[in-house]
């Protein structure tokens, strides 16, 4: 069986690095603007990186 590719969000947000994930690819757009709208950070400020 083929195990899923995941993704981690990563983003320094209040003076610390901050970590979301691991979710798959399908989910990763939503969770940048859902987090870009929360916190004051920009969308382009949230990197993607792959967990595994």
């Amino acid at each position: 069986m083929d195990e899923e590719t995941l993704y981690e969000l990563h983003a320094h947000v209040f003076g610390e690095d901050r970590y979301w994930g691991a979710m798959p690819w399908e989910r990763v757009g939503y969770m940048k603007k859902y987090l870009a709208s929360v916190y004051p950070i920009s969308i382009d400020d949230i990197t993607i990186v792959r967990a595994n």
